[in-house]
């Protein structure tokens, strides 16, 4: 199977993989039996329905980010349409909400296990420029933590509940605390290839993006 600038991939509980095919403006999940199945997307950029609809027929546009969750739930951060899907066990897809700020990067998604907190980056084009978003069905969507680069991948601390973020282009990772601030966890903020052996703050990253 040929892919098309993957980005994200996350299994699910069952042993699928699900892949984020950016360029191909799709999803597609590979079954344990090793077969690709595209299951959102029509290979075609496109802003497809909002609406509950079969996922081989919703368009998206460089989705760049997803998570998948035991339960079988995938969600999807459709970055050019500024939105955040839901993928349902029967392939339907639907949209949970839309950012009304445009999203010029965005790659990094988690979601609760019980599904009422999403968190996902993005480096909007107006106002704090580098964030971390958060949405809850009570709340809608909210600035959780501003000030970043370019901020990448997205994590849960289990030991704390605080979240962990990659900043692609100031080359550091930081823990992010419930009231918004940070804390510099890895990285030095220069690209040189030292610091092996010593605190990880006083490592160099290189665009780092992965956590």
């Amino acid at each position: 199977v040929e892919l098309s600038n993957t980005h994200m991939t996350m299994a699910d509980a069952v042993g699928n993989f699900y892949f984020a095919d950016k360029e191909s403006h799709a999803i597609l999940k590979m079954t344990p039996d090793g077969n690709v199945h595209t299951v959102v997307g029509t290979h075609a950029a496109g802003n497809g329905s909002d609406a509950a609809q079969p996922g081989t027929s919703v368009a998206l546009s460089d989705p760049n980010g997803l998570y998948a969750l035991p339960n079988g739930a995938v969600y999807i951060l459709d970055l050019g349409n500024n939105k955040i899907r839901r993928l349902w066990t029967n392939n339907w897809v639907e949209t949970v909400f839309t950012d009304p700020v445009p999203i010029l990067v965005g790659r990094g998604l988690w979601v609760s296990p019980d599904e009422t907190v999403v968190y996902y980056t993005a480096y909007h084009t107006t106002g704090d420029a580098g964030v971390v978003r958060r949405w809850t069905p009570s709340d809608g969507l909210s600035t959780y933590a501003s000030g970043f680069a370019q901020p990448g991948n997205i994590d849960v601390d289990p030991t704390d509940g605080n979240l962990v973020v990659t900043d692609r282009s100031a080359h550091r990772v930081y823990r992010v605390f419930s009231d918004g601030s940070r804390q510099v966890i890895a990285g030095d903020g220069t690209t040189q290839n030292h610091g092996d052996g010593g605190p990880a703050t006083n490592a160099g990253l290189d665009e780092v993006r992965g956590i």
